[in-house]
């Protein structure tokens, strides 16, 4: 079968309730035995910035992540993100589609050193590669500097990219710096967003193309 034919556009990806599931608003306070609300209180928001710019150790952070005594269960965290993670619906069939169609894609993400739980829950590495997490390169969105590193990295232009997240002042940030940008919202049909914004063609399309 004759693959779709390749984009010019490069694809840079928000990963968490964007592609996959997002377990910080129901598995994560359940294991930690805390409503939302109280998790929200409880939490060193600092600490959590700290981790996710690799700026502190994983244990650094086990100490840090309550405003109090509480040290954090870091192997049950770890445990707890592996078990719950999934793909959003359809995402992983439109991942292998633009795989297929050779279509340029990179993770930028703000996550700490344990997106390797992500890794392992859903494989998604076979798609693209996490280039862009905000504990290797620092930078977190939504500042400026993390939509421009990776256009210095790629040595691409601005239009020469889509950026998708769930986070509105994540898309505003991007678009402040002149890169194409959706916002990606629950109901959202991802494949046909992208088809819309000429990165892929339909498959009812693909396939007329293949049976000529």
């Amino acid at each position: 079968m004759t693959a779709p034919k390749p984009s010019q556009t490069t694809l840079l990806l928000d990963v968490m309730s964007t592609l996959v599931t997002e377990p910080f608003y129901d598995e994560i306070p359940r294991f930690l035995n805390l409503a939302l609300s109280e998790l929200r209180g409880l939490r060193d928001i600092n600490a959590f910035h700290d981790f996710e710019r690799g700026f502190i150790t994983e244990q650094e952070y086990a100490q840090r992540f309550f405003r109090g005594e509480r040290v954090l269960d870091v192997d049950g965290m770890k445990a707890t993100l592996r078990k719950s993670v999934k793909f959003l619906p359809g995402v992983e069939k439109t991942l292998q589609y633009l795989r297929d169609a050779k279509v340029p894609m990179h993770a930028l993400s703000n996550y700490s050193a344990w997106y390797q739980c992500i890794e392992d829950a859903t494989g998604l590495s076979r798609f693209l590669p996490w280039t862009f997490v905000s504990c290797k390169t620092g930078f977190r969105k939504p500042e400026p500097e993390a939509y421009l590193h990776p256009l210095e990295v790629l040595s691409l232009r601005p239009t020469d990219c889509l950026f998708i997240d769930d986070r509105p002042q994540n898309v505003d940030s991007a678009l402040s710096v002149g890169i194409p940008s959706l916002l990606r919202t629950p109901d959202m049909d991802l494949e046909q967003a992208l088809v819309e914004h000429g990165v892929l063609r339909p498959r009812a399309a693909h396939r007329r193309c293949d049976a000529k």
